[in-house]
Formats: structure tokens, C-alpha cells, sequence
């Protein structure tokens, strides 16, 4: 028998939505509910061109259910959950906002809400957040980690080392901080108009000069004794004049010490 009216008629849509509770069908404003309305329209009007009756719709049953979406198991009983609350209940649940780690699942859902009225408790905001804290209800749920961390540019770039002292030295007054020396070195290095060789002044590279010709001086244990000190002294910061005292002083100790060997006659050159 052909359709009795070319467009879907009340009557039909209330075989459908029953037809569709008995079948576990989706039959919401969801995507999967209006993909299924609009298939049941087509098949209805045009593929078959019959009216969506109980005794029709069980004929047709094995050819169109494989072309519904259905709902999951954890779905259904998260349906059946809410089906519990009243309507106050029903609205404090929709308004809820729960924890930014909490994974919304029907799964976690469902536990919550059961608890809650296992214990004979209205559902509230407050009662939920309660049942979200109960050892019960954890293995339910599932977290996931949400960083409230902003990340910044020194962030980004940390090495894990601290960053208090980095760049200073140990000042005379017992505060750290840099030495005009440094200050100055930073400087002559930034400016990218000047030559590596000329970025020291006249009087900080004669210094640095005298340093470098005493780490020539005597034995090779000797001479890596005094480079040791000009290493050190240069990696601290030191101005270019501390650096030549630090190591002019260790040379003229291995003078001294050799010139009273040779006056003992025990060593000679």
C-alpha cells in the first residue's frame, strides 16, 4: 500500500521515536539522531513508499537497522541514570561544571550520579563534587593532566640550572653582580662593528700582554701552574690588571724560589 501522506505525519513520528526506545536507536537533536531521522525520511518517502506503522517497521527492521546509529552500552546507562533525577536535578546536573582534569565520559558520569542517589542525596553541584572525592568513584573516572603553567621565554629555553648568580661574580662588598671590566667586555662584544682583536682597550690588552708572556716563563709544570691561574682569572671576570697581578705574582715566586736555590748553589739554570 503506497504512503497515505507525502510528508512524515505526527502520528508517524511518535512510531518512530517508540520504534526507536526499543532498539537502543538514537533518536536525539545529536548528529547520529538526526542522521538517523533523516535516513528513516528518505526510506520512508522514497526507497519504499510505505507509512512508518509498528507492523511496517518490523518488516523493514533487519534491512534499515544496519544503517542507524545505535547507542554504546555506557551510553544507555548513562540515559538510564539521568532518567532518575527530577527535573530541578536534571538542570543542576546540565549547569555543572566539573574539574578541568576530569575526562567526561558516560562511564565516570554514570558513577557520579549513581552514587549520589545510592546515598539518597539531591543532586547538587555540592554533592557532586562530593561524589567526585569518594574512593568508590575513582576507578570510574579518568584524569588527565592540564598545565596551568604560562609559559615564558625563559621557560622555554631553562636548562634546568639556576639562573640567580648567572652572568655574576663574587663582588669586593660580598654582592654579586659585574665588574665595570665585565661590563665593559659585554659591551666591546655586542658592538659587531668591532674586531675581535681590537675589542679590548690599549691599556686592558698590554695587561692581558704581560699575563700571557708569564705564562711562559720556566718549566713546562711551571708554565701550567701560572696558565692555570691566567685561566681561572679570565673565566671569574677579572679585570684585565688582576689577571696580569694574579699571574706575574706566581712567576716572580718561581723567580724568587730559584734565585735562593742558586744562591745555595743547589740549582742553576
Amino acid at each position: 500500500m503506497p504512503r497515505s501522506s507525502a510528508t512524515i505525519t505526527p502520528a508517524e513520528v511518535q512510531q518512530w521515536a517508540a520504534f526507536c526506545r526499543d532498539n537502543n536507536i538514537i533518536a536525539d537533536s545529536s548528529e547520529n539522531g538526526i542522521a538517523n531521522a533523516n535516513f528513516a525520511l528518505e526510506y520512508f518517502t522514497k526507497t519504499w513508499g510505505e507509512d512508518i506503522t509498528p507492523a511496517n517497521l518490523a518488516a523493514a527492521k533487519s534491512v534499515i537497522l544496519p544503517h542507524l546509529k545505535q547507542y554504546a552500552q555506557d551510553e544507555l546507562e548513562f540515559h538510564a541514570a539521568l532518567a532518575k533525577l527530577s527535573p530541578t536535578e536534571q538542570e543542576a546536573f546540565a549547569s555543572w561544571i566539573p574539574p578541568r582534569e576530569l575526562v567526561i565520559n558516560n562511564r565516570g558520569l554514570t558513577a557520579i550520579v549513581e552514587w549520589i542517589k545510592a546515598h539518597n542525596f539531591n543532586l547538587t553541584k555540592e554533592n557532586l563534587q562530593l561524589a567526585i572525592g569518594q574512593n568508590t568513584i575513582q576507578p570510574f573516572l579518568s584524569w588527565e593532566y592540564v598545565s596551568t603553567h604560562r609559559e615564558t621565554e625563559h621557560s622555554r629555553t631553562d636548562d634546568g640550572k639556576g639562573f640567580l648568580h648567572d652572568g655574576l661574580t663574587l663582588q669586593p662588598d660580598g654582592s654579586w653582580g659585574k665588574s665595570k671590566a665585565q661590563h665593559a667586555k659585554e659591551n666591546r662584544s655586542a658592538d659587531p662593528t668591532i674586531a675581535p682583536e681590537h675589542k679590548l682597550s690599549v691599556e686592558d690588552a698590554n695587561w692581558l700582554r704581560v699575563a700571557q708572556e708569564a705564562c711562559r716563563f720556566g718549566t713546562h709544570s711551571q708554565q701550567a701552574q701560572i696558565q692555570k691561574i691566567y685561566d681561572q682569572s679570565v673565566a671569574a671576570g677579572l679585570e684585565p690588571r688582576k689577571v696580569c697581578d694574579a699571574c706575574t705574582a706566581l712567576r716572580n715566586t718561581f723567580k724568587r724560589n730559584e734565585m735562593a736555590a742558586n744562591r745555595a748553589g743547589y740549582y742553576s739554570r
